[in-house]
């Protein structure tokens, strides 16, 4: 179903693309192409117009006969590949878009006058400068909207600069306390002092003993380190408190290296390049 949709849609292509070919090629005796006449009756005159109009023609004939022939919108880049396959489809199409081309540089050439060229880039230009009048308004209104979160947040920053250790412990201890109102689980917190590579993190190196390695696939190839995890669990027991998790998928499987409180001293981390006796 979808085929013959396709199919449809490139029959109505090629129609459109021969269509603009017949009205092309009406305009090849004609050289005020680019004027509209103003104003009625003896007092009638022609006046120049753009020639963004026919450009906008010659690209929209060059995407109706790509999607004709070959199904699909050609960029120009893909025009050179097109040409080297040298099938059926592609010799159509080098010989209709040479044409369709000429025929419009035709049409372009015997109609073009400064007059033509002065005005088209006018307009351009007054519309360069509407869109970028609208952007640029848009863009001030939400810098001025924004203001005064972005002035909050710069005063919030700076305060924070200048609080010391002892008063974001304070400050710590403060929202702490104001949270264990009702039943909760801590499962981890980073600890100011605590050895970087002890704080949870995802990817990166993990803790290790000096005597481990890096734990193996069945193929040799390195397991997948998913996530480090220090416990600090007040439902977990005694024994779990302290203790750091590491996490690795080996074979689609998990395995779960864990290394009691007392042992991060001595822990290291650890690279895929560590090989026992390292």
């Amino acid at each position: 179903m979808q085929n013959i949709k396709i199919a449809w849609w490139r029959i109505a292509s090629g129609l459109g693309f021969i269509g603009l070919n017949y009205f092309i090629a009406q305009q090849f005796t004609r050289t005020d192409f680019f004027s509209e006449v103003c104003g009625c009756g003896a007092a009638a005159t022609r006046q120049a117009t753009t020639f963004w109009p026919l450009l906008f023609l010659m690209l929209l004939g060059w995407g109706l006969l790509a999607f004709s022939l070959l199904g699909r919108a050609l960029a120009f880049n893909d025009a050179w590949a097109e040409f080297k396959t040298r099938s059926v489809t592609a010799v159509l199409w080098w010989g209709w878009a040479s044409a369709w081309l000429l025929m419009c540089a035709y049409v372009f050439m015997h109609n073009l006058s400064m007059a033509v060229v002065t005005h088209s880039f006018t307009r351009a230009g007054i519309f360069l400068a509407v869109v970028a009048g609208v952007v640029g308004t848009i863009a001030l209104l939400i810098y001025l909207w924004s203001y005064p979160s972005r002035k909050r947040r710069k005063a919030l920053l700076a305060d924070l600069a200048n609080i010391d250790e002892a008063q974001q412990q304070e400050i710590i201890q403060l929202i702490d306390q104001h949270a264990r109102q009702q039943a909760f689980q801590l499962f981890y917190r980073p600890k100011l002092g605590l050895d970087a590579a002890a704080v949870a993190h995802e990817g990166g190196n993990p803790l290790a003993r000096r005597d481990e390695i890096w734990p193996l696939n069945r193929d040799g190839t390195p397991a997948i380190f998913l996530l480090q995890l220090p416990l600090h669990a007040p439902r977990l027991g005694a024994a779990w408190q302290g203790r750091v998790l590491c996490v690795y998928l080996r074979d689609w499987e998990i395995l779960v290296r864990s290394y009691a409180a007392n042992e991060l001293s001595e822990l290291v981390s650890m690279s895929t390049r560590r090989r026992r006796g390292s």
